[in-house]
């Protein structure tokens, strides 16, 4: 009984963790989402380009259309290798 309860307790709380996540996500500007994926590529803590107050002419579909990381971070000129 314990087991079961312990088992749906867990599913729920990590579908409402999931389900934060995105709606934060959504909520942010096409900037702020640009330098999570550059945080991401770069294996940093969300936040580490915080300090950053714009993307320059940097596009969020534009970011996107990138097939790689290294694609993506040459473009803003940082070189990963």
């Amino acid at each position: 009984m314990n087991k079961i309860f312990l088992i749906t307790f867990l599913i729920a709380v990590s579908i409402f963790s999931c389900s934060q996540e995105s709606k934060q996500n959504n909520d942010l500007d096409d900037c702020s989402k640009i330098k999570i994926m550059i945080e991401d590529c770069m294996d940093l803590h969300r936040g580490a380009l915080g300090y950053l107050e714009n993307c320059g002419s940097l596009e969020l579909e534009q970011a996107k259309s990138y097939q790689t990381c290294d694609e993506l971070l040459d473009h803003v000129g940082i070189y990963n290798r």
